[in-house]
């Protein structure tokens, strides 16, 4: 990933920061179990791969590259989190509005289309 927004306690983006040093695994990756999350991260480059060692299982993410961001959700003290793709980080509109031209917002005309895909590929046995 690319950097991350940080939020505020309502998880609404305030500013556009590189990640911790505590989230980063070799340089290579996040750990969802480093710190409870809320957030954006820009410049995912469409692949994210979610590996689970003890249950010898991978799940693999591609996204098309409309899909500029990734929402990482681990919320502290529970046993399950959220990856999802995003065409814009959260609150884009309101920060757009305020100036900021790197929120990945997409305006449509009518009749105007966006599209992109996103697989979920698991495997197991790794």
């Amino acid at each position: 990933v690319g950097r991350m927004w940080r939020a505020d306690a309502d998880a609404m983006p305030v500013e556009l920061v590189a990640p911790p040093s505590e989230l980063r695994l070799e340089g290579a990756g996040l750990s969802p179990d480093a710190t409870a999350l809320d957030n954006n991260f820009v410049a995912f480059g469409g692949r994210a791969v979610v590996d689970w060692p003890e249950w010898h299982a991978r799940l693999a993410l591609t996204a098309d590259p409309i899909y500029a961001c990734l929402v990482v959700y681990t919320p502290a003290g529970r046993d399950f989190f959220c990856v999802e793709p995003a065409t814009n980080c959260i609150d884009g509109f309101n920060l757009a509005e305020n100036g900021r031209t790197d929120t990945g917002m997409i305006v449509l005309e009518p009749g105007d289309t966006a599209v992109g895909t996103v697989t979920f590929t698991p495997t197991t046995g790794v």
